[in-house]
């Protein structure tokens, strides 16, 4: 973000509230990037930090070096640059310069730590008297004064908390897969439903750096790819598993992106295994073993094994994406935005010919509870970590009716 064309950035402190910065070329992309990253403490301010405080707690900057020495037994480290950054260095989450681990940081959030969430529980959270936002009536912002996040040892336990009617509103970590139990249990708990949509689709990734020279090769042909794709019966998929909430798609832009395209959603979706297995005959995979199994060109059965993770990698490096590489380039350094969008449809043009991830349920319905008496909820909206979760729900808005 703040380098281009390989370049750093230059920074032009104008006076105590402004500042400039340049680059070589130019950096388009930047000011959608602060938005989600902030570019300065994590959840802000944007490209900024309180360096009254932080100072503190730099060498050559401090006023009183045992401050340093003080932080450093207290969280177990070695070295200043430990204390702000927790896995790497500019990762903004250490336990001085993060605000979720450090209740004393300043900050300009709607609300502020009360206290650690590396040892207590519940963490607590409380409205940050000098946030800056009104409303349209000059009321201060947030309404809620105070949060309490309760930590729990796995699923079960939350979904009962959600059905005791122990939670006021609840968007992360609720499964699609629990939405009819939600239903079921609105009543009894005094809450309500409502639904977001989740940028995402679940999918496969054939592993194209496969060490299994055989398979590498089978997975990078796109007609291997999909026959694997049309043999999968998404539908069945979606009613056995899901109970029909999910839908049926390719991996690929959700509604509601301004890269959706339907033709791309519908790429290879259809189940058509005789299709898929004249795919397959067309590639020579057409000898079986005595048990009915194809059988790879060296003689072995033809077989992989799919593992499954919930977080996702990202794929390697073939000749088309070399050139979805030169066209990203070309993405952020484009100042004119229709220019910009156009390119990146470039992008999803390769990937739209011969999927590399083969999708097969997705835009879940994203259950969001919420208790009868917490307001400012709307429905509706996308669910994705770029847009910040429920931070697209105007959080500082929500408020509790009393009785």
């Amino acid at each position: 973000m703040y380098t281009a064309g390989n370049v750093d950035m230059e920074l032009e402190v104008i006076d105590e509230l402004t500042w400039t910065i340049r680059f070589v070329q130019p950096n388009p992309l930047l000011p959608i990037q602060m938005a989600k990253t902030t570019g300065g403490l994590v959840s802000g301010p944007s490209m900024a930090a309180p360096k009254h405080y932080l100072s503190r707690y730099i060498p050559h900057l401090t006023d009183d070096p045992s401050l340093i020495d003080a932080a450093l037994a207290a969280n177990g480290l070695t070295s200043w640059e430990q204390l702000h950054y927790e896995t790497a260095p500019g990762d903004g989450r250490g336990p001085i310069n993060f605000w979720y681990r450090n209740p004393e940081l300043p900050t300009i959030t709607p609300w502020i730590s009360e206290n650690s969430p590396v040892t207590d529980d519940p963490y607590l959270m409380v409205r940050n008297p000098y946030y800056h936002c009104v409303d349209i009536e000059g009321n201060q912002l947030p309404y809620i004064d105070r949060i309490s996040h309760a930590l729990f040892q796995d699923q079960q336990t939350l979904n009962l908390w959600i059905a005791q009617g122990l939670i006021d509103m609840q968007q992360r970590h609720l499964s699609s897969a629990d939405y009819t139990f939600f239903r079921e249990n609105q009543e009894a708990g005094d809450y309500h439903v409502v639904t977001w949509r989740a940028a995402q689709t679940n999918a496969f990734h054939p592993n194209i750096c496969c060490a299994d020279p055989v398979l590498r090769q089978l997975f990078d042909t796109p007609e291997f790819r999909e026959a694997l794709s049309i043999a999968i019966n998404r539908e069945e998929i979606n009613q056995l598993i899901y109970s029909g909430i999910m839908t049926p798609r390719q991996a690929s832009p959700v509604r509601g992106s301004p890269q959706y395209d339907p033709e791309f959603t519908s790429r290879w979706t259809e189940y058509d295994p005789e299709r898929a297995n004249a795919l397959l005959d067309g590639l020579g995979l057409t000898e079986r073993d005595s048990a009915g199994h194809r059988l790879r060109p060296d003689g072995q059965v033809l077989g992989f094994t799919i593992t499954y993770s919930e977080v996702l990698g990202s794929m390697n490096p073939d000749e088309v994406q070399l050139v979805v590489w030169d066209l990203w380039d070309q993405v952020q350094r484009e100042p004119d935005e229709a220019t910009r969008h156009e390119l990146f449809m470039q992008i999803l043009a390769f990937h739209k010919e011969h999927p590399y991830m083969i999708g097969t349920v997705g835009e879940d319905p994203q259950s969001v509870v919420v208790k009868n008496n917490f307001m400012n909820v709307g429905s509706g909206f996308i669910s994705d970590d770029t847009l910040r979760n429920e931070g697209i729900a105007r959080p500082k808005q929500f408020f509790i009716r009393q009785a």
